[in-house]
C-alpha cells in the first residue's frame, strides 16, 4: 500500500475539486449543486490511490474509459460524505494544513469544505447559502 505521505501529496497535487451549479426543475429553489473530486493517470496508478482510499473508509468509483472523447481512466469521489472524510485526511498532515503551518497558502481545500458544509446543513437553500457557494467557487476558480 502507498505510503500516507505519498498519498497525500498526491490528493493535494492531482485532485481536480469541482463544484457544479445547473439549474432543476426538479427543486423548489430552481438550481441543483453538485461537487466532485477525480483524480486522473493510469489505470495502475489509480487503482494504488484507491486501495488507499479504501482503506482510509472513503468510498470513490473507478471509471475505466471516461468517455467516448477521453478513453482514459479516472478516479471519482462525489458523495458529500466521502468529500468531507477526503478533507479531512488532508487536513490531518500538519504541512498541508494552513492552520498549523502558516507557509501553506493554498487553502483551497478549506474553502471547498466551507461549500461541503453548507450543503451537508441545508443552507444552499438559502440566498445566502447558495451566493456563498458561488463566490467560493469563484475564488478556487472551479
Amino acid at each position: 500500500m502507498i505510503p500516507r505521505d505519498i498519498f497525500l501529496g498526491v490528493l493535494h497535487s492531482s485532485c481536480n475539486k469541482t463544484i457544479s451549479v445547473f439549474r432543476s426543475e426538479d427543486t423548489n429553489f430552481g438550481y441543483k449543486i453538485r461537487f466532485g473530486v477525480s483524480i486522473r493517470g493510469t489505470e495502475n496508478f489509480l487503482n494504488i490511490i484507491k486501495e488507499r482510499l479504501d482503506f482510509e473508509e472513503i468510498k470513490s468509483k473507478l471509471i475505466l474509459v471516461e468517455s467516448k472523447t477521453r478513453p482514459r481512466p479516472i478516479l471519482k469521489i462525489t458523495e458529500i460524505y466521502n468529500l468531507i472524510k477526503l478533507i479531512n485526511v488532508i487536513e490531518s498532515h500538519t504541512f498541508l494544513n494552513p492552520k498549523t503551518n502558516p507557509t501553506f497558502t493554498n487553502d483551497s481545500w478549506s474553502y471547498y469544505k466551507e461549500a461541503l458544509l453548507i450543503m451537508m446543513d441545508k443552507k444552499h437553500y438559502t440566498n445566502k447559502g447558495f451566493n456563498r457557494i458561488l463566490d467560493i467557487k469563484k475564488e478556487i476558480k472551479l
